[in-house]
């Protein structure tokens, strides 16, 4: 079983209200489930900002429940960045395996900086993520005709016009093929 509750409870970007938002029960719900199916294994994961959540009874409460419904379970935080995506997303997730069985170990970065000794790959900018994208063209907005779209489900893969075109953007023209874009990092209320 894999989920990840609600996190806007203990996020830094909502308002980190805990137990008194009521999507900070979830956590349990989704225990509840793993009580009530009995998984071999399960993944939970959710905002690194639950770690210390309630000076870090949260965790602790979580972990032994986690213990007393059968589980070994490793917990660590993880940045989507350490694993190719174009951003510092940090999250913690929870890998419980029933017992007897050993507690899985959290997977190691494949992206990051080399050190000599672990053979990863560089981590991931913006500009390489929105590489070989199609360029908008300035002239398209949300008046222009429809555009032309590849039809998937029709069999030959025709192309047809689209039903509608989203309007374009254009508060900041940026070039993501001249300039390398660092990977972008959500803070309160946002990116940075």
């Amino acid at each position: 079983m894999i989920g990840g509750p609600p996190c806007q409870a203990f996020s830094q970007a909502g308002l980190q209200k805990g137990f008194q938002d009521p999507r900070g029960q979830m956590v349990y719900e989704f225990l509840r489930f793993v009580e009530e199916t009995e998984p071999t294994y399960f993944i939970m994961e959710n905002v690194s900002g639950l770690k210390g959540a309630a000076n870090g009874d949260l965790l602790r409460d979580i972990l032994a429940r986690m213990d007393k419904l059968g589980y070994n379970v490793n917990h660590g935080i993880l940045s989507a960045a350490d694993f190719g995506a174009a951003q510092l997303r940090r999250r913690i997730f929870f890998i419980g395996v029933r017992k007897p069985f050993p507690k899985v170990p959290m997977p190691e970065p494949t992206h990051g900086q080399a050190d000599g000794f672990l053979q990863v790959k560089p981590h991931t900018g913006v500009g390489e993520a929105f590489a070989g994208l199609p360029k908008i063209l300035e002239s398209r907005n949300s008046n222009s005709p429809p555009a032309t779209i590849f039809a998937n489900g029709e069999g030959n893969g025709a192309l047809q016009d689209a039903a509608f075109v989203l309007p374009v953007r254009t508060s900041r023209q940026v070039s993501y093929k001249d300039e390398k874009r660092k990977t972008s990092r959500v803070k309160k209320r946002g990116l940075r």
